[in-house]
């Protein structure tokens, strides 16, 4: 199923080998105004992209002396052409200086600033606020969200309704609190959905006793050795963050954590993760970014973020962006679903909730951020692309879950079958309409949420991912 798959909105075409190797980003962009719907860049976002286009975004990030920014929209990278292929090892293994400069600082007993948290916090409270057309959104009035959330809780048969609707909203305001903000302003006009701001921080700030740092660090040495020899890559994402963090000295158990925590930071954006430079490469807040010297872990979440599509590609047999039990040639480039969901009912489960309420909040707001976002989508046949693309992106979050729920437990290896899991979602035609015409009409996400609710057999897939997730209990 690589490179097969149509793209989600027909009215946005597949970019031409002249536009994505030829034209610089901010032209293309102003060309077809209507790519800033997904905000990704062009050859990134396209699970059609070839491997040469999926190289060049990544060849990108292994130059970090400047804002990466300016080299994808300032016309600093205008043409694939040259010896932009040539030594890319060679030219990553350049962060190893500024890693280096970091961890001497650290045993000197300074920190470097390079995230002004307080700046940024105001920065998100005075941001513009979105209108509320999501029953599951922060910005509606709170009994419109929790009828949403209750509505959804109920209509997939949960054991503890109450507790259901208490986890999909706080999953959406403390763990995600999905903000939008203008990140790149100028002629761009780049936005980003910034959330999961917590944990961002956590990862990419600087702190005396780094806990990120060498670990990171560790991974970009995998990272080029997978560069050199891709078609030699047996390991897969996960696996390698882990062997990062158990090689600075971590326990297994929180190496995983951490791997899932940087894995949750870059699935916050996908591919373009790159947008949030100014929020965390920045050496202070001012109207003029500054990046030089970077932030060495960020240099390193955005490599990740650009690599993914690329090893995805290149890599024989699974997917490099899925744990290795988790079967799957399924290459959409949209990992974020997958460990999103992951992370998400993680962080509910230490925040008290039962494996069953996590699992259904996780799955709940993945439909409510269908709604919004891709009502249109709902209409599409069960054979047209954009529509194999929502079931696997719901596989995606399944899966996830699944594999979550199984971290710790007696069988954390065991196989999962995410084709397996893609071709039995099928049309719930037994699921009706309870809501009513008037609600639909009060809430404009109502309607598309039944109607993904029927499309996508919401109903019959929760039931079979019960029994997954309640195998190790």
């Amino acid at each position: 199923m690589r490179g097969d798959v149509g793209r989600i909105d027909p009215a946005v075409p597949v970019p031409s080998p002249e536009i994505t190797e030829l034209a610089p980003l901010v032209t293309y962009i102003k060309e077809n105004p209507q790519l800033l719907r997904y905000r990704r860049f062009p050859w990134l976002d396209n699970f059609q992209a070839s491997e040469r286009q999926r190289l060049f975004a990544l060849s990108v990030s292994l130059r970090f002396n400047e804002s990466f920014m300016a080299k994808y929209a300032d016309r600093l990278h205008p043409k694939i052409n040259g010896d932009w292929d040539q030594d890319l090892p060679a030219k990553a293994a350049g962060i190893d200086q500024i890693y280096q400069d970091w961890s001497v600082r650290y045993q000197k007993g300074e920190a470097p600033k390079r995230i002004a948290i307080d700046q940024i916090k105001e920065v998100m409270k005075n941001r513009s606020p979105r209108p509320p057309r999501s029953i599951f959104e922060a910005s509606s009035s709170e009994a419109i969200r929790k009828m949403g959330a209750t509505k959804a809780c109920g209509d997939i048969g949960v054991k503890d309704p109450d507790e259901c609707v208490r986890a999909a909203i706080y999953s959406h305001d403390k763990i995600m609190d999905v903000m939008n903000i203008n990140t790149y302003p100028g002629e761009s006009n780049a936005f980003a959905d910034i959330s999961n701001l917590k944990v961002s921080i956590e990862v990419l700030d600087s702190s005396l006793k780094d806990p990120y740092l060498q670990g990171l660090w560790n991974y970009e040495k995998i990272l080029r050795e997978h560069l050199a020899r891709p078609q030699d890559i047996r390991s897969d994402i996960f696996s390698d963050l882990v062997t990062s963090f158990e090689k600075a000295g971590d326990q297994k158990q929180l190496a995983q954590e951490k791997a899932l925590n940087v894995l949750s930071v870059i699935s916050t954006n996908g591919s373009d993760f790159i947008l949030n430079e100014q929020l965390f490469n920045k050496v202070y807040w001012t109207p003029t970014p500054h990046f030089e010297p970077p932030n060495p872990k960020f240099v390193s979440l955005v490599r990740l973020s650009m690599a993914l599509p690329y090893f995805d590609l290149v890599k024989p047999g699974n997917l490099y962006s899925l744990p290795a039990n988790v079967i799957s040639e399924c290459d959409t480039s949209k990992y974020y679903h997958f460990w999103m969901s992951a992370f998400i009912f993680q962080q509910l489960r230490k925040a008290g909730f039962s494996k069953e309420s996590a699992a259904a909040a996780v799955l709940v707001n993945h439909i409510g951020y269908r709604s919004l976002y891709d009502p249109f989508a709902a209409n599409f046949a069960q054979d047209h692309p954009g529509f194999v693309i929502l079931k696997a992106d719901i596989a995606g979050v399944y899966s996830g879950i699944v594999f979550a729920s199984r971290l710790g437990g007696s069988k954390p290896d065991e196989p999962l079958d995410f084709q397996s899991v893609l071709d039995s979602i099928r049309e719930d035609r037994s699921y009706r309409d309870l809501m009513g015409s008037v609600a639909s009409a009060a809430m404009p996400s109502a309607k598309a949420y039944m109607m993904f609710m029927k499309r996508l057999g919401v109903i019959p897939l929760w039931n079979q991912m019960k029994s997954e997730i309640g195998r190790d209990d």
